[in-house]
């Protein structure tokens, strides 16, 4: 491999390392919030805490049914499929 094709290599490895950090990054409130059914929960921050829940009727809720409005970020979480029996 020539030092060319070598770079060229490595530089699209690291777009593909880019991209996925992308995928699991902290959003801000600031720049969007999720759509309902986006994924199926979400890890959000309130008040500097980490919750996990959902985002439904434009409000954050944790698995306990309690609602949550100073939210700064989020980030989704997709849960592996369940095994069918």
């Amino acid at each position: 491999m020539s030092p060319k094709e070598y770079t060229r290599s490595l530089e699209m490895k690291v777009k593909q390392l880019q991209a996925e950090l992308e995928k699991h990054r902290w959003i801000p409130v600031s720049e969007r919030l999720p759509e309902e059914k986006e994924c199926d929960e979400i890890l959000f921050i309130n008040e500097g805490l980490v919750e996990a829940g959902e985002f439904k009727n434009g409000l954050f809720w944790d698995n306990n049914g309690r609602s949550f409005d100073k939210v700064t970020h989020w980030k989704p979480i997709y849960l592996p499929p369940e095994d069918e029996k």
